[in-house]
């Protein structure tokens, strides 16, 4: 149920939209549907990704969709003179709210005296490990220029870039029904050196040398690494399956026994089917990030060696009771991460802004 009193005509403006394949891009088109559901107004400002996308689209839910052309929005005052452009998009608007840095500081923020609105925004996860001073001081004037309020996803923000958040999500996801496992691992994001994925390669090969225990990993997704993952596993001789990246990664995760943590999407899409997640911390910044789900009750098991990752794959695949228990547990805490709690957490933010 909203939280306001009234139907809000409410404008997101955001980088990334379906139809490319993203944790953000998600996260807005699912938060607009939901919001259309309780009879707000919702209206997308976006990028064109791809030359040959519809400049204006209504989806089937309502949510009406404005895209910039092609490649402007690699250039920030063209993003900025389309905006202006455009004031028939904005004028009207009850709440504007920005998604991450860029369009934050770029699209909206030179606006915000003509708007006469105030500007909320979502910071979503991190640019890359380590973070440059610049990325942090960017997020900090957003932060400032953002009156009306901001939303993080994960506490980490708060301690990695000095950022106070006014409000903090993880993410969000449905509850599938459990599916028939099959005996392998799930790996769902970027092929990095940053991610984690060379040392759960590294994990697996131990999990069957020290442990006896031959466990197939599939990864979905891309990256450029994803050469020499595929050679380091060809060398150790695993079971070790590249997907590429998938429209739909979520029927493979759920056909795992375990997920190895990557970002928070994937790591809730696990614990919605009951999969036990185990996570591997490559830096400070990854092990806040992964604690940003401990912190918030979340039955995930937190590494910082290769060899503690494949102690935890042997002792979960070798223990069924502890196994559902996790699962059971996984399930539960994803229950509180629906699309409906989301689209409240934001509703209560603007409400309170708003009065």
């Amino acid at each position: 149920r909203s939280q306001t009193s009234r139907p809000l005509k409410i404008l997101m403006v955001s980088s990334r939209y379906p139809p490319t394949v993203g944790g953000v891009e998600k996260h807005v088109s699912r938060l607009a549907h939901e919001l259309v559901k309780r009879g707000h107004h919702v209206r997308i400002v976006t990028s064109s990704r791809e030359p040959n996308l519809s400049r204006t689209e209504e989806s089937d839910a309502g949510v009406e969709v404005f895209r910039m052309p092609y490649g402007w929005d690699r250039a920030p005052f063209l993003g900025l003179l389309w905006m202006l452009h455009h004031g028939d998009l904005w004028r009207d608007r009850d709440v504007i709210h920005a998604h991450d840095v860029y369009p934050a500081l770029f699209w909206c923020a030179p606006l915000m005296i003509e708007m006469r609105k105030r500007l909320f925004v979502t910071f979503h996860g991190y640019e890359r490990d380590s973070i440059p001073l610049p990325f942090i001081f960017l997020r900090r004037v957003a932060r400032k220029l953002a009156k009306g309020g901001n939303i993080c996803v994960g506490r980490f923000i708060e301690t990695c870039y000095g950022i106070a958040c006014d409000r903090v999500v993880l993410g969000a996801t449905d509850l599938p029904q459990r599916t028939e496992r099959q005996e392998m691992a799930v790996y769902v994001g970027r092929i990095e050196s940053d991610t984690g994925i060379e040392q759960y390669i590294h994990a697996i090969h131990t999990l069957r040398e020290k442990h006896g225990i031959s466990l197939a990993l599939k990864v979905v997704g891309n990256g450029s690494q994803r050469s020499r993952m595929a050679a380091l596993a060809h060398e150790l001789k695993l079971d070790v399956e590249f997907l590429g990246k998938l429209e739909d990664p979520w029927s493979v995760i759920g056909s795992a026994k375990i997920c190895l943590a990557v970002g928070f999407l994937s790591i809730l899409e696990a614990m919605a089917r009951g999969i036990p997640v185990v996570g591997y911390a490559t830096s400070p910044l990854r092990l806040a990030y992964l604690k940003s789900v401990r912190e918030e009750g979340g039955p995930i098991s937190i590494q910082t060696t290769s060899e503690g990752v494949a102690r935890e794959l042997a002792r979960i695949l070798t223990d069924s009771r502890l196994e559902e228990s996790v699962s059971v547990r996984s399930r539960e805490f994803a229950k509180r991460w629906t699309w409906d709690s989301m689209a409240q957490a934001y509703l209560r933010l603007w409400s309170k802004s708003l009065g």
